[in-house]
């Protein structure tokens, strides 16, 4: 789990994850609707890795599995490194992104539906929770400890859109000011944030697989 928990962060950080938990704070329904987001989001997330495990188990019985591990992580290296360069390139364009017009007037249903596309269908979510998932299954653990990794990096992969609901929950008043201006300084700043991410992350990926070849 520990290898796993630098992707989670990661996906924690995502104006993915962010942005739409505090929109759904303003819905007629906050409460309903952050905490279907919440569960979509845990549900992708845990989804995708727990796919990726079950895909390193079967490499298992290859020849020279933790050779192929290596080019795995080498593969999700680079594919981060390029998302990184490509985040950076489009940094300060400022266009509002098209999934996110239509958050503040999201039903439940809607965030739960949300929650799970933007985690398990989204190119860069999926693609950290790939790379967790990898880590995961190359700890060589049992069925049971590789599912509590998973249910624990899907749950730190969830922390940053439980943590707006629970300041809503616990003094709204006071929370959505200061979630209000964390919401406009990661729109205005996303592409730097997930770029400086993915470029870290995939450099680490990239030179640890190099070093097990």
């Amino acid at each position: 789990m520990l290898a796993a928990l630098p992707m989670a962060v990661a996906i924690a950080l995502s104006p993915f994850a962010i942005i739409p938990a505090i929109v759904l704070l303003l819905t007629p329904r906050p409460r309903a609707a952050a905490s279907a987001f919440l569960a979509g989001w845990w549900l992708g997330v845990a989804l995708v890795a727990g796919l990726a495990v079950a895909i390193v188990d079967a490499s298992h019985g290859a020849d020279a599995p933790a050779r192929w591990r290596a080019w795995a992580g080498l593969l999700l290296g680079g594919a981060l490194l390029v998302l990184g360069a490509m985040r950076w390139r489009a940094r300060g364009r400022g266009a509002t992104p098209a999934w996110l017009q239509g958050v503040q007037s999201a039903t439940p249903r809607h965030a739960l539906l949300l929650g799970l596309t933007l985690s398990a269908a989204n190119p860069k979510v999926l693609l950290l929770a790939v790379a967790g998932g990898v880590a995961i299954g190359a700890g060589d653990m049992g069925p049971l400890r590789q599912a509590s990794g998973v249910f624990g990096f899907a749950l730190a992969s969830s922390l940053s859109v439980a943590l707006p609901l629970s300041a809503f929950m616990i003094a709204p008043g006071k929370a959505m000011p200061l979630l209000a201006r964390l919401r406009e300084w990661l729109e205005a700043n996303a592409d730097a944030v997930m770029a400086a991410v993915f470029l870290a992350l995939g450099a680490a990926l990239v030179l640890k697989a190099f070093g097990s070849l």
